[in-house]
């Protein structure tokens, strides 16, 4: 009735409405099976699509699936979009998938790891510290959203996203050398990476640190830096939590 099918009720909620009387402490229940006849490649598999319509134009939101794994018979889930190209389309491609031993890959998300392209400098004040490169190897900039040229990651969307400073340092006789996460230009909170020594003796030395923080779309994070610093051996990476 109303354009409705109800499979095990009378009173169907929505266009398909599948009931199953169950008890408490069943678990998921199997309401509806989805198959492929032919799964022999990894990828393989079986899937549901959600689309929509515009002005006469379908295009697909997204695709969830379930495929072969490629290893002792086991299974994978697999999540797709549709990027969007400015025109309808129904092209989605993968975003994440929960592998058979429940890895979640989101190849993706936004992330990065960069080291210094340069030797050392001195800054006499706090000072956004710019170029460095993401070419060495096991480096990645997924997303592009980290500018080597100016040092600053522009968050893509809102959201918490770790970052992760190793700052190498030297001793030349001045008092300290003082590294700090910076969010649009000002310091986030009052965190500071700091090795002091009054000695022009002392060997180098390297200050760490990780930090959670919460970004709106469009924030940018940059690293300054007073003192002496040596690119060439300071890490700067971080990547979207979620």
């Amino acid at each position: 009735a109303d354009n409705r099918v109800g499979i095990g009720t009378t009173a169907p909620a929505q266009p398909l409405h599948v009931f199953k009387a169950g008890s408490q402490g069943g678990g998921l229940a199997p309401l509806i099976k989805i198959q492929n006849d032919t799964n022999n490649l990894t990828g393989d598999g079986a899937g549901i699509e959600f689309h929509g319509k515009y002005q006469g134009g379908e295009w697909g939101f997204g695709k969830i699936g379930g495929a072969n794994s490629g290893s002792n018979f086991g299974g994978a889930l697999e999540f797709h979009t549709n990027t969007g190209t400015g025109s309808v389309s129904t092209g989605f491609t993968k975003k994440m998938t929960i592998d058979r031993n429940g890895y979640v890959t989101m190849p993706n998300q936004p992330s990065f790891s960069a080291t210094g392209n340069f030797g050392w400098r001195d800054y006499n004040s706090y000072s956004e510290v710019p170029t460095w490169t993401v070419s060495q190897s096991k480096s990645h900039n997924v997303g592009g959203h980290f500018n080597t040229t100016s040092g600053r990651f522009t968050a893509p969307v809102a959201g918490r996203y770790q970052f992760n400073l190793i700052v190498y340092v030297n001793n030349t006789g001045e008092e300290y050398h003082n590294s700090k996460l910076y969010i649009n230009g000002s310091k986030y909170a009052d965190n500071v990476l700091s090795h002091q020594s009054s000695s022009s003796n002392a060997y180098d030395n390297t200050t760490a640190g990780s930090y959670v923080v919460s970004l709106a779309s469009g924030d940018y994070v940059s690293l300054y830096h007073i003192n002496d610093i040596y690119g060439y051996h300071t890490t700067f990476s971080g990547y979207l939590l979620g």
